[in-house]
């Protein structure tokens, strides 16, 4: 597998329709690569070294996905917290193992 950069308006290049997304907007898809001429001065170091370029990006992103991941579980929090409090108010669960019971920080 090797890496390489291609212009925008290279034949054989297009971009496609994104699909639905559920979080991550910024990042961009739908690149179609159909009988794309690449040169040697389009590759990305040497023949073969595609995955272990790939592998150093993900490297450089893990911060950030990390960052996202956590951001994502708070949010998770609060929004099952808000959902026990306003379905539950304290005392009204009748399963004596509702909301009652548990430590949520409020």
């Amino acid at each position: 597998m090797s890496a390489f950069i291609l212009p925008r308006n290279a034949p054989g290049f297009a971009i496609g329709a994104a699909g639905h997304r559920l979080g991550i907007r910024n990042s961009s898809t739908g690149k179609l690569l159909r009988d794309v001429p690449v040169t040697h001065a389009q590759r990305l170091g040497n023949e073969g070294d595609g995955m272990a370029i790939a592998m150093k990006t993900l490297d450089m992103a893990r911060p950030a996905i990390a960052t996202l991941a956590v951001g994502l579980a708070q949010r998770c929090l609060d929004e099952c917290l808000a959902h026990l409090h306003w379905h539950f108010p304290a005392g009204s669960c009748p399963d004596r193992r509702c909301s009652s019971g548990w430590p949520t920080g409020r």
